[in-house]
């Protein structure tokens, strides 16, 4: 009988495969959970760059077999893959950050921005501080959407 390989070793050997040991070292948990309509995938990783995490994104789309839709409250099996070896229902990354990392995106807020609290975030960005940490380390929004810090 042969044993069906987890959803842990899939994903580590194909971001192996396509050369991305950075990403490889930075994943930090790949768990698996049944429940009573179906089953989830979580991805935990840390300080991925926004490229990164882009490209960990885009991989982890194809093990989803489906995606929901609130609108219509359905489940819609539009990614089934016969090709892949599993999929599930649902795949879910979650990138956290260290201390060193929130410090560099606090650093490049101050010297970029002038920008060290929620009153100079208010009065540049319309938020609060916290959230443009946020941006700067997840590379989102406008002008500092491409800081790779």
């Amino acid at each position: 009988m042969q044993k069906t390989k987890t959803f842990k070793k899939i994903i580590l050997d194909d971001l192996k495969k396509q050369g991305q040991h950075s990403i490889v070292k930075k994943i930090r948990s790949i768990t698996y959970d049944t429940y009573a309509g179906g089953n989830v995938v979580h991805v935990g990783a840390i300080d991925l760059t926004k490229s990164e995490r882009e490209f960990l994104e885009k991989l982890l789309q194809e093990y989803q077999y489906g995606s929901f839709d609130g609108m219509t409250d359905m489940y819609s099996y539009d990614n089934r893959d016969s090709g892949k070896e599993r999929q599930a229902k649902y795949v879910q990354l979650r990138v956290e950050y260290s201390p060193k990392k929130y410090a560099s995106a606090k650093e490049y807020l101050k010297n970029q921005w002038d920008v060290t609290d929620d009153k100079t975030a208010q009065e540049k960005a319309s938020c609060w501080y916290g959230t443009m940490v946020d941006r700067v380390l997840n590379g989102h929004y406008g002008p500092y959407e491409n800081a790779e810090i």
